[in-house]
């Protein structure tokens, strides 16, 4: 989309994630992974803005992981808790679930496997399908 006034010409690229239940998490976390990558040179020329429905579940667990992978690329110190601290300092209530609090833990692991900067191992396969197991388990319990 582009807006033109005057000589002014500005360029909005939208792109809508439909597959995200509010209030939950994906199974996968490579959707958000690889939404985060795409969105990072659109970020060089231009402020972003997410937001989902209330701007706060979803919106909350994308900035956290925004964020924390920002400061893993800085090289600066990482804790998640003091990330989405930081995150709710700015919006209150983000990242709101505890579903989604495990969901950016997931999403992290998997950028950093992504970039190469850790393995896939025994223990990371372990961590993605104990999560697989409570989202299920989640799942049922709120569908009946």
């Amino acid at each position: 989309l582009q807006a033109s006034c005057s000589d002014n010409v500005h360029k909005v690229t939208h792109i809508k994630w439909r597959d995200w239940p509010d209030r939950v998490s994906p199974n996968s976390p490579l959707p958000i992974v690889h939404l985060l990558t795409r969105m990072r040179p659109l970020s060089e020329k231009g402020p972003i803005v997410v937001h989902c429905s209330a701007g706060i579940g979803r919106t909350g667990t994308y900035c956290a992981l925004d964020y924390a992978t920002d400061k893993i690329t800085a090289a600066s110190p990482l804790s998640i808790p003091k990330v989405v601290k930081e995150i709710r300092n700015q919006r209150l209530h983000s990242v709101q679930s505890m579903l989604q609090y495990l969901y950016l833990h997931v999403c992290l692991l998997e950028y950093l496997i992504i970039t190469k900067a850790t393995n896939r191992t025994p223990q990371t396969r372990k961590f993605q399908r104990d999560y697989e197991k409570y989202l299920k388990k989640f799942n049922q319990r709120t569908a009946k």
